[in-house]
């Protein structure tokens, strides 16, 4: 009966070996201080942690790699683990009793407005965006940033609309990476075109750094875990 039943858990629990890793190398005598804590408080929530206080700005570049080679990215405003935003992985999550507020069945790329936000997801407005999707819009004003010289430019919503995301909540999570607008200055009285894109500029707060090269998207919690790692 034991033995069926361990079965029976390795089975249940298989969407979240992405974190056996991940507690493998938090408990690593090899590791650092700063690191394993973050990677205690990415296991601990799930494989997603906002980036702003998790202390990924204190650990140096040796580190990061370390991250990334455990397939943890770091983004411009929150660190993650694309397999934990799988469907699977976020329901035996919230089997566990994880999160405190449960993840919708299918993930999808946007939600409506919503009294509680639900794990995997940033609030952008009045929508929330999947945080992997959030982080290759940013991904790609960064780019848009780098290639302009840093100097002020027009960003296009095409790929936010195509998500799902209106353009007045993409301007917003523009703003909580750091980007400033300024709006075009409007038709005189009688003139007619089409409407102009607001001027973005990069001026982070003092608690933001430069992403740098984001990587290309690509198209303990709980005792049972051990056995993903032995």
């Amino acid at each position: 009966l034991l033995a069926a039943l361990a079965r029976w858990l390795d089975r249940a629990i298989r969407p979240l070996a992405p974190l056996g890793p991940l507690v493998e190398a938090s408990q690593s005598p090899s590791a650092r201080p700063e690191l394993r804590a973050l990677l205690i408080q990415l296991v601990d929530a799930g494989g997603v942690v906002e980036r702003a206080g998790s202390g990924v700005d204190e650990l140096d570049k040796a580190q990061r790699g370390g991250l990334r080679a455990l397939g943890v990215r770091v983004g411009a405003l929150d660190l993650f683990h694309p397999a934990m935003l799988r469907p699977a992985a976020r329901t035996v999550w919230a089997a566990l009793d994880r999160d405190a507020q449960p993840a919708p069945d299918a993930m999808p790329p946007v939600l409506g407005a919503q009294p509680a936000l639900a794990p995997g997801y940033r609030r952008c407005g009045g929508q929330c965006l999947r945080i992997d999707l959030a982080e290759r819009l940013l991904h790609a004003a960064h780019r848009a940033r780098v290639a302009s010289g840093h100097m002020p430019l027009r960003l296009d919503p095409t790929l936010a609309i195509s998500m799902g995301l209106s353009t007045a909540n993409y301007a917003d999570l523009l703003r909580q990476a750091g980007f400033q607008h300024r709006l075009p200055r409007t038709l005189a009285a009688g003139a007619h075109g089409p409407p102009a894109l607001p001027v973005w500029r990069w001026r982070p707060n003092r608690r933001q750094s430069d992403p740098g090269p984001l990587p290309t998207p690509a198209s303990s919690a709980f005792a049972g875990l051990a056995a993903l790692v032995g």
